[in-house]
């Protein structure tokens, strides 16, 4: 899929290490997208499958953002579920059924709609140190010539702080932390 949260490598210009090229943008979105477990940005409709297990009454959506749920459908039969039996969580990201959902793995397709509509902009600074960091990894650390020896540094660890509790705030997975629905 075309990189489609920093389409533009010129936007990150002004970020340390920049300007950066098209590939190691793309790159960067991918590690981005990867580490966060979900897309962030723009808003786009998906069909999503989910596993579920015996007697959930919740189906909780892989997004952060989520605009709309779209339907619902069981995959063995393609049957329709009725959105009277169930009600959608936005804020939540959660879709709670009267009644029980169907059980097994791939038990249920979601269309739904889910992202932000443009990119947020605090999330530049992350996706141009991701850019930096796999270029850096391609760079002299250290310089040696006879007696004398020079290390490199890139960066400072309140940079890597501070970019990683951004992308923190985007990810639906936080170390330590356990996502629970609500009985």
């Amino acid at each position: 899929m075309a990189n489609d949260l920093v389409a533009d490598p010129a936007v990150l210009d002004g970020f340390p290490g920049g300007p950066f090229t098209q590939a190691e943008v793309d790159a960067a979105v991918a590690d981005v997208r990867s580490a966060a477990g979900w897309h962030i940005a723009p808003e786009r409709a998906e069909t999503i499958t989910l596993d579920v297990t015996w007697g959930e009454r919740w189906l909780r959506l892989p997004t952060l953002r989520l605009v709309s749920v779209e339907e619902i459908r069981r995959t063995d039969t393609a049957e329709i579920i009725d959105a009277t039996v169930y009600e959608v969580s936005r804020a939540l990201a959660q879709v709670r059924r009267r009644g029980f959902w169907p059980s097994g793995y791939e038990a249920v397709e979601v269309d739904m709609t889910h992202g932000y509509t443009e990119t947020p902009p605090e999330l530049l600074a992350v996706v141009a140190e991701a850019a930096h960091l796999g270029r850096k990894d391609q760079t002299i650390r250290q310089l040696s010539l006879g007696d004398y020896s020079e290390s490199v540094s890139g960066g400072s660890a309140q940079d890597e702080l501070t970019t990683s509790a951004v992308l923190a705030r985007y990810s639906l997975t936080h170390t330590g932390l356990t996502h629970t629905g609500l009985a």
